[in-house]
């Protein structure tokens, strides 16, 4: 199967909100009948990893982090989440 689509996010801490959330939306093209769907859940994040990731059967994904987790960033700094 071929995935694409929205595959980046981001969220910006500090942004009055508890939750932060960025959202997109992947495809999938499978030559295989019927097998162009997503299996919708959530993923397990990997070690070190502050926020969650799910998605839904037709590709759509959301990415939400407790903005109290990323309040150590430095202003200017980043974490990257895979």
């Amino acid at each position: 199967p071929e995935i694409a689509g929205d595959d980046l996010g981001a969220v910006t801490e500090d942004a009055n909100n508890p939750t932060l959330t960025d959202t997109g939306t992947l495809t999938i093209n499978d030559a295989d009948a019927g097998q162009s769907v997503f299996q919708a859940g959530t993923g397990t994040p990997s070690a070190g990893a502050l926020g969650s990731l799910t998605i839904d059967a037709t590709g759509n994904w959301t990415y939400n982090v407790a903005n109290a987790d990323v309040q150590y960033l430095a202003e200017g700094e980043t974490k990257v989440e895979t």
